[in-house]
């Protein structure tokens, strides 16, 4: 996809086939590829402005399908490379560029999204949980279906400048900082953030403006898109097993 997180590619083995695609189109791309060449795995760097905002319907029909893909949301809460423009992500009172007072529009939860659409492998991290990254995205990548997983990070300068630590805990009623720098900005990820057993236990004005962090969706027995497709195409040559 198009956003900052697609110069990831130029961290990628060189020996790996790349693709940057047009803003929002990245799951399409990935079904062409998987469809083609079956033994091949896409993997999506997508942000959360590209996967859930102009992106938003391909991501629903690569779900409900279940291609066998991996999709890696970037979620910064804001369009970070073309100026800060408020997303679909962004948390309610937020400021941006396009929200100068604040953000009055509720947010996209994109776990819900994928869930509902059919995705069978469904998570969320944050930056400031590197290992729990790792784990998630290596069951991803044996898993055979459209696994995704949000993983929550920092963007300080369009965000965080604009922005104060007290974001998502103003029911506390405390002070807080411009979020100037990336430490701040990480320490203030992990005090947002809540896990999945802990928030069945929280009350929905605590979790006003939080992230729920975990593992929301693993069904290894749902039919994968590429391989239904064989079954398909044998029945329309005549050597259908069944």
């Amino acid at each position: 996809g198009i956003g900052c997180y697609s110069q990831l590619l130029t961290l990628v083995h060189h020996a790996s086939q790349k693709f940057l695609t047009l803003h929002g189109r990245a799951p399409p791309i990935a079904t062409g590829i998987k469809m083609a060449n079956p033994k091949l795995k896409p993997i999506v760097f997508s942000g959360d402005g590209d996967c859930y905002g102009i992106g938003g319907n391909h991501l629903i029909h690569i779900c409900r399908r279940n291609l066998d893909c991996v999709i890696l949301v970037f979620n910064n809460s804001i369009y970070g490379m073309t100026g800060g423009q408020g997303a679909p992500t962004t948390l309610f009172g937020a400021a941006s560029t396009t929200t100068p007072y604040k953000m009055f529009e509720n947010r996209i939860d994109g776990i819900k999204l994928a869930i509902d659409a059919g995705a069978s492998y469904v998570a969320r991290t944050t930056v400031a949980h590197p290992r729990t990254l790792m784990k998630y995205f290596r069951k991803a990548l044996k898993h055979k279906g459209t696994s995704v997983i949000e993983i929550i990070t920092p963007c300080v300068t369009y965000f965080g400048r604009k922005n104060l630590d007290s974001l998502g805990t103003e029911y506390l009623g405390i002070k807080g900082q411009k979020m100037d720098n990336t430490g701040i900005m990480i320490d203030w990820i992990k005090k947002i953030t809540v896990r999945i057993n802990q928030a069945k236990f929280m009350t929905e004005k605590e979790l006003f403006n939080k992230y729920i962090i975990g593992e929301f969706k693993f069904d290894p027995d749902k039919p994968e898109y590429s391989e239904e497709y064989e079954k398909i195409k044998k029945i329309a040559m005549g050597r259908s097993d069944e």
